[in-house]
C-alpha cells in the first residue's frame, strides 16, 4: 500500500528532509505524484532508502552511490571491494596521522616530517658499485644524468640514491633520476639501468648530513621511535649534487 511521506519517514527513520533531498540528488524517487504533489512511496522501497542512508552516513559521496544503484547486480560486489580498500587506506594513513602526532615535539626544530607522493613517480636507475666513503656515488650522478639525457628523456628536480648493499668495502647502489613518463626509451635487459614506476606513496623523511654516513642509522631508530615501519627501499634525495645534507625519505604508506 502506497505510503505519504509523512508515514514513510516513520518507517524508515529518515526525517522527509532527508527523503526530499535524496529524491532531489536522484537517489530515491518517490514511485508516484498524486495531483496535489503529494508524494506516495511504496513498502519495498524501504531497503533502498535505508541503504542509501547508510552509505552516506559511511562516508561515500552522491555519485558514487548513484552509479552503485544503476549497476548490473554481478558489478555491485566490485564496487563494494573498492570502497572497503578506501576504507583500509583512509585507516591506514589516520594511524600514520597518530603515530605522526605521538612522535613530534613542536619546541624542536627539523626531525621528521611526512612526505605525500600525489602521483606516479617514475624513474631511471643506473647500477653502481662503488668504494665505502663519505658521498660514495657523487662521482656518477652527473655521468648518469647526461646519459639520461642524451637518450632523450626530460629529467625533474632532484637525484636520489638507493643503497641496496654495503659490506665494509664495498657499496652497492642506484642513481635514479625522475623522468617524464611518456619519454621512456627502449631498454635492453643486458645494460646497467632500468626504468621504474613507483606508485603514489607516503614518506617520512629526515635532513641528514652526507658526511656522516652513520646519522642515517640513527634516524632509522628515530622512525621506530614513532612507530612506523618502513615498507619499501629508502631514498636518499638530493637537491643538488653539491649539497652536503640529503632528505632521507622511507616510504611508510602506498596510497591508492
Amino acid at each position: 500500500m502506497p505510503m505519504t511521506i509523512k508515514d514513510f519517514s516513520a518507517k524508515t527513520g529518515l526525517p522527509p528532509s532527508k527523503l526530499r533531498y535524496y529524491e532531489g540528488k536522484k537517489l530515491l524517487v518517490p514511485a508516484q505524484r498524486q495531483d496535489n504533489g503529494y508524494r506516495l512511496y511504496l513498502e519495498e522501497q524501504i531497503p533502498n532508502a535505508l541503504m542509501i542512508h547508510s552509505l552516506r552516513q559511511a562516508g561515500l559521496s552522491i555519485q558514487d552511490i548513484r552509479e552503485f544503484l544503476d549497476a548490473e547486480e554481478k558489478d555491485k560486489n566490485e564496487w563494494i571491494k573498492k570502497w572497503r580498500e578506501d576504507v583500509d587506506a583512509k585507516i591506514s594513513l589516520l594511524q600514520i596521522a597518530k603515530q605522526y602526532l605521538g612522535g613530534v615535539n613542536p619546541t624542536i626544530s627539523g626531525g621528521l616530517h611526512l612526505i605525500k607522493w600525489e602521483k606516479p613517480a617514475t624513474f631511471i636507475w643506473f647500477k653502481h658499485n662503488v668504494k665505502r666513503k663519505n658521498h660514495p656515488f657523487a662521482g656518477y650522478i652527473e655521468k648518469d644524468r647526461i646519459r639520461t639525457e642524451r637518450l632523450g628523456m626530460t629529467i625533474y628536480p632532484g637525484v636520489y640514491i638507493k643503497t641496496l648493499e654495503a659490506s665494509s668495502m664495498i657499496i652497492s647502489g642506484e642513481v635514479g633520476f625522475c623522468i617524464n613518463e611518456e619519454q621512456i626509451p627502449s631498454i635492453s635487459e643486458e645494460i646497467d639501468f632500468y626504468v621504474e614506476t613507483t606508485q603514489p606513496s607516503l614518506f617520512a623523511s629526515l635532513e641528514v648530513k652526507s658526511s656522516n654516513e652513520f646519522q642515517c642509522f640513527n634516524y632509522m631508530q628515530v622512525l621506530r621511535n614513532y612507530g612506523f615501519q618502513p615498507i619499501g627501499e629508502k631514498l636518499a634525495r638530493y637537491e643538488d649534487i653539491r649539497d652536503q645534507t640529503y632528505q632521507l625519505m622511507i616510504p611508510v604508506m602506498r596510497s591508492r
